[in-house]
């Protein structure tokens, strides 16, 4: 172990014979992961000399045993999420609403939860809810739970962090932004499990706000990307992988013309809540397949229900179906 981490201490020390190579601060259990593996090689003279151990090999390696659940009711969303984790190394399984999230909570021990916000049956904040009270009642380990939502304001932020959730990343995810804020939950989440719950609840931040003003973007766009359709951003977040993006703007054109169509029946029958619910999934899935127009589109249908602004859903429903038809030439591969 060393106080300074140089770039190529690993390599040299690997050359002078060292097993492993740890920069400190060491935190315990990332010392004890360490020493597991060492005990764990087989014997100098089995074979070659295997690679020096780090933190990163370490960290690396265990991801191939963390599960992670997704809980989106969109298949778009859901195929989305599974691919940028399948490549990132985490296994993980599914569940369509809350509902569903909070029983196999009950089942099966996840490391991690990735939530969506507004779903039928059961939304993810009454879901979060409950599996925090399952976790009091039956005296199990604290899951961290991220919130993966279309909406990106303080409000939302706050109400997420009342329901017990640890984070919250906004969509389309960005494959960095969700590695570090993965890693980030799973590591406070063991000191989280060595304390009290009272302890894990003073230390949730709360933005100190009632408004919704937007929260600032963890990434910005560059200069001349197409808002339309930004194709080198969407085969970037993939890892180039263009089979998983034809199965996401498959999926994605599945779903889109059912919310197009609800969102006109519910114009027509005056229905605001269905208004809201069905532009907010179409502007979540818009996101995820980076269609900006689209998702910029939707949510003003969303923000137009949300004020009951009757007069306007009309135009802004032929301007949605208008930039809807235009990512379907745009997108084609």
């Amino acid at each position: 172990m060393t106080a300074i981490g140089k770039q190529g201490d690993a390599r040299r020390f690997e050359e002078i014979g060292f097993s492993a190579f740890l920069s400190k601060p060491v935190e315990a259990s990332l010392l004890q992961d360490c020493m597991t593996a060492i005990i764990s090689r087989p014997g100098s003279d089995s074979g070659p000399a295997l690679p020096i151990i780090t933190r990163y090999s370490i960290i690396e390696k265990k991801k191939h045993f963390r599960q992670i659940l997704i809980v989106e009711d969109m298949e778009t969303n859901r195929i989305t999420a599974r691919a940028l984790l399948g490549n990132q190394g985490y296994k993980t399984d599914e569940a369509i609403n809350g509902l569903e999230a909070v029983e196999k909570h009950q089942q099966t021990h996840y490391d991690l939860i990735l939530m969506d916000c507004q779903m039928p049956v059961m939304d993810g904040f009454e879901a979060t809810r409950r599996i925090r009270e399952n976790e009091k009642i039956h005296n199990l380990v604290h899951v961290p739970i991220i919130a993966m939502t279309g909406n990106a304001f303080d409000s939302d932020r706050q109400k997420c962090f009342e329901a017990g959730m640890d984070d919250f990343i906004s969509k389309p995810v960005e494959p960095d932004i969700l590695a570090r804020k993965i890693s980030s939950a799973l590591t406070e989440n063991k000191v989280h499990n060595n304390g009290s719950a009272e302890d894990h609840e003073k230390g949730i931040y709360f933005p100190k706000t009632d408004s919704d003003r937007p929260i600032p973007e963890e990434s910005s766009r560059p200069a001349g990307v197409d808002l339309c359709f930004d194709r080198e951003k969407f085969l970037e977040r993939f890892g180039g992988d263009r089979e998983t993006v034809e199965l996401v703007l498959e999926s994605f054109f599945q779903e889109a013309p059912e919310f197009l169509e609800k969102i006109g029946n519910a114009i027509d029958n005056k229905n605001m809540e269905d208004i809201r619910s069905n532009s907010h999934a179409l502007k979540g899935a818009a996101a995820n397949v980076n269609a900006e127009l689209l998702r910029q589109a939707a949510m003003e249908m969303e923000t137009l229900a949300k004020n009951g602004i009757l007069e306007s859903f009309v135009t802004q429903f032929q301007i949605l179906q208008e930039e809807y038809q235009r990512f379907m030439r745009e997108a084609k591969l």
